[in-house]
């Protein structure tokens, strides 16, 4: 589908970058131009663009929105398309959650708009819990996209959701990622609210997504139900009596 950039959050970039320092421009820039040069070749060549680490997904529309879309990038495509697979794994094309989705660009506008903000005061006392010798944990990531498909094509968050229920997990601990930027409404709505809970209680982990929104929305879901075992901390260990810190065995953070 064609690639459509809210005049919002193309103007919400373009106040944010004029905040930034000139020396944080010069270092911002380089990497929007190397982000643009791959959008280009995904939407004029229709090839995966060289796997460039060094700049992440949020980043690819960003020039488009801050130049009005000079490059014509938003016009490339009719319809919705996969254009290729990098050799990352990313998919190129216009979908939801895809390369050129513009979505990604609420975690850049937060991450500008956030650059020069404090962070939360980190919380450095772990919840150290005991678990029984004999219990099933649950482990997913990446729970951010949420339920955004039909009842006929379910998203992978549905599917995971029903294996998850199957097992029963004692535990189900999230490793982080909640997309697009761990905002307030996706920690509330995606991710507190639809989390699979275990029998006995859940735990959530900090990741880059939760950190364009400075992971305030973060630190705030981990403070409640259902993740209040962890006390608020971005951290925890587990322990039972063959996992735990004695002179035979060495604690390790879940």
């Amino acid at each position: 589908m064609k690639i459509y950039i809210p005049p919002t959050t193309a103007g919400r970039i373009r106040d944010a970058w004029a905040k930034l320092t000139p020396e944080q421009r010069s270092r911002i820039m380089p990497l929007l131009q190397r982000a643009h040069q791959k959008t280009l070749i995904a939407t004029q060549e229709r090839v995966a663009p060289h796997l460039d680490e060094s700049v992440g997904t949020p980043l690819n529309l960003a020039l488009t929105a801050m130049t009005g879309d000079s490059a014509g990038i938003a016009d490339a495509f009719a319809i919705e398309i996969v254009v290729a697979v990098d050799g990352g794994g990313e998919m190129w094309g216009t979908g939801k959650y895809e390369q050129l989705d513009a979505g990604w660009l609420e975690a850049f506008v937060l991450w500008l708009e956030n650059i020069n903000e404090d962070k939360p005061t980190f919380n450095n006392s772990p919840a150290v819990k005991t678990i029984d010798d004999k219990l099933t944990i649950a482990l997913a990531g990446d729970w951010g996209t949420g339920e955004w498909r039909t009842a006929e094509n379910p998203s992978m968050f549905t599917k995971v959701c029903k294996q998850i229920a199957i097992i029963e997990p004692t535990l189900t601990i999230h490793l982080g990622d909640v997309y697009y930027a761990g905002t307030d409404d996706e920690e509330y709505q995606i991710l507190t609210k639809s989390w699979p809970h275990g029998s006995k209680g859940s735990f959530a982990l900090n990741s880059n997504h939760e950190m364009y929104s400075r992971a305030v929305p973060y630190f705030n879901a981990i403070g409640k139900a259902p993740f209040d075992l962890q006390g608020g901390c971005s951290y925890f260990a587990l322990e039972n009596e063959n996992w735990a810190d004695d002179s035979s065995h060495s604690r390790i953070p879940a």
